[in-house]
C-alpha cells in the first residue's frame, strides 16, 4: 500500500511540473523583435526609394566649422520641476 501511495504522489508531482504556466506566451520576445526591426537597416531597399532633400551649402558650412573647431553647441535642455521647490546648495 505504501508503494502505491508513493507512485501516485510521484505521478502528481511530475504532472505539476508539466503545467502550461511554464511555457512562454506567444507574444514573448515581441518587444525585442520590434526593437530589432526598428534599428536594422533593410539590406535590400526598394530601387525606387527617394533620398531626403539635402542642402549642400549648409553641409559645407558645417564641415568648415568642424574643421576649424568652431562647432556650435546644442541648446541646453529645458526641464521643469512641476511645482516642486528646488533647493540649491
Amino acid at each position: 500500500m505504501n508503494i502505491r501511495a508513493t507512485v501516485v504522489l510521484a505521478a502528481l508531482l511530475l504532472a505539476a511540473c508539466n503545467t502550461p504556466a511554464n511555457t512562454p506566451r506567444p507574444e514573448f520576445g515581441q518587444a525585442v523583435r520590434n526593437n530589432m526591426t526598428a534599428q536594422i537597416i533593410d539590406p535590400n531597399p526598394p530601387e525606387n526609394m527617394e533620398l531626403p532633400p539635402s542642402d549642400g551649402v549648409r553641409r559645407s558650412l558645417m564641415i568648415e566649422r568642424y574643421q576649424a573647431d568652431e562647432v556650435e553647441s546644442p541648446p541646453l535642455p529645458v526641464t521643469t520641476t512641476l511645482g516642486l521647490e528646488v533647493v540649491s546648495e
